[in-house]
């Protein structure tokens, strides 16, 4: 009973987190915060949407750039193991070579205006090599560039991001377009962060063709690098310097028990699973009920055009029959006379 009500609890507690969590965030940059909600929807890294229901579940921040009409929706969520985050660039359609995109945390939150070793940057190239690169921030020189180094944990088992090309499933748009997915684990071999609940955010894509560099926070000031370098360079001249960048939160409290709650009670998950379930087979009989009353309302339509014409053809035919009656009445009349 009472690792009942312990676990009524945790979600009663998250789910009041999630409409009151601006209270966590007190004292934190005012350059924008996005909340990581907690999911068992593990979604696949393979830069696609895999079903349609893959990052349906986590938050969504959406960037435009009104000059160039150029849209970047990016989609967070994590579990007590990985973060995850959706680069979901709906306008660029061309697979350019030196397309790429990527995320920073500035794992203690500190800013400052150069890269320091508690920063990290996961750069995704998408072109030719579909590689994913990882930098670490050292604290010195005189740009915000030179203060990145391509990582010692670049190939990290754990760590992963694929770009890929593809409108599958995707809700915003079914055109093939570019998409990048990562998966960063908030523990194992390499321990990325810091203790806390929120950290520094920074996330950009950048497409070759167009010459457009979408990034969030927006105007935090990114450096749009089109030409043909190694990724590693474009990697270390792209992010504008930590204090521009946003913040992203965590239920860090609560994380764990969350994670054990949901991850660990196959009850729950069962009946999650059949929720879904039944939501679908709901969904696909409205679906079919739907497909029936379209072809009921082109039948209706079909027979009213049908009997306005049959309801003409009458009219007319009643009007010149009795045309014809009158009009032989008065010919005969005028004989007579």
């Amino acid at each position: 009973m009472k690792k009942r009500c312990r676990s009524a609890f945790l979600v009663v507690v998250f789910l009041s987190y999630s409409l009151l969590n601006i209270a966590w965030v007190r004292g934190l940059r005012t350059n924008g915060v996005v909340y990581a909600r907690c999911s068992i929807n593990i979604p696949v890294i393979d830069g696609k949407w895999t079903t349609p229901t893959e990052w349906t579940d986590a938050t969504e921040i959406k960037v435009e750039n009104a000059s160039t009409g150029q849209t970047l929706y990016i989609r967070v969520k994590c579990n007590g193991t990985f973060i995850y985050v959706l680069l979901d660039f709906v306008t660029d359609y061309t697979q350019s070579t030196y397309d790429y995109g990527g995320i920073c945390f500035d794992t203690k939150d500190d800013g400052d205006t150069l890269a320091k070793k508690d920063d990290f940057s996961f750069i995704q190239l998408v072109g030719q090599a579909n590689f994913l690169y990882i930098l670490e921030g050292t604290g010195t020189g005189n740009t915000t560039g030179e203060s990145w180094i391509i990582g010692r944990y670049h190939a990290h088992p754990e760590s992963a991001g694929l770009g890929g090309f593809s409108g599958i499933n995707d809700p915003y748009q079914s055109k093939a377009h570019r998409i990048i997915e990562f998966r960063i684990p908030r523990n194992g071999r390499r321990n990325w962060f810091e203790e806390g609940f929120h950290y520094g955010f920074y996330a950009f894509v950048s497409d070759y063709h167009s010459e457009t560099l979408l990034e969030w926070p927006t105007g935090a000031g990114g450096n749009n690098l089109r030409l043909p370098q190694t990724v590693g360079a474009i990697g270390m001249n792209v992010p504008p310097a930590p204090e521009r960048w946003g913040d992203i939160v965590f239920p860090e409290e609560l994380w764990d028990d969350y994670n054990d709650l949901l991850l660990n009670n196959s009850s729950l998950q069962s009946t999650l699973d059949q929720l879904q379930s039944n939501y679908y087979s709901l969904n696909n009989s409205f679906n079919v009920l739907n497909d029936r009353f379209e072809d009921l309302q082109i039948a209706y339509s079909q027979i009213t055009y049908l009997t306005y014409a049959l309801s003409a053809i009458v009219i007319i035919l009643v009007t010149t029959t009795f045309y014809q009656i009158f009009r032989r009445r008065g010919v005969r009349l005028k004989i007579r006379q």
